[in-house]
Order: C-alpha cells, then structure tokens, then sequence
C-alpha cells in the first residue's frame, strides 16, 4: 500500500523462489507447500518504475501468520497518476 492506504499494482517480489506481482488493488496470494519463513525480496527496479520506494517491508514471511503489510510512498512525480 502507498502512504495513503492505498494498494500499489504491478508490484514485483519474490517470496522464496516465486516471482509474484501485486493485483490491481496492491493485494497478492502466493501458494507455497510448507509452513516455513520465506525471503521477501522486492524488485527494486519494478518499483522505480512505477514511481514508488519502500517505506517498510519485512525481510521474510510465514503463511498463514498475519498478512503482510509493504508499505511504498509514491516519488514525487507519480503523486499525480496513482496506479
């Protein structure tokens, strides 16, 4: 979500060995076959391009614990055209 509450499509990460994007309201689902943590890396270069940078994000996830919360604040010029 941006600094706004608003959900930021179009988003890359990777969740273990899983590339995923985020859908058109900033929401994602990723199936994994065992409760163990999993890396979150976030594609840095996806966000520059769709105008964002990380605020917060967690390092690593575990299904089924609390959703995730990734939080981007939109660069100054893509204020004015939010995804």
């Amino acid at each position: 979500m941006d600094e706004r509450g608003n959900g930021v499509a179009d988003l890359e990460l990777q969740v273990g060995k899983q590339t995923v994007y985020t859908g058109t309201s900033g929401d994602l689902v990723v199936s994994v076959n065992r409760k163990k943590r999993y890396k979150l890396t976030l594609g840095v270069e996806d966000f520059l391009t769709v105008g964002c940078r990380v605020v917060s994000a967690p390092a690593e996830v575990t299904p089924g614990e609390e959703p995730v919360v990734i939080v981007v604040a939109r660069t100054s010029a893509n204020r004015e055209n939010p995804k």
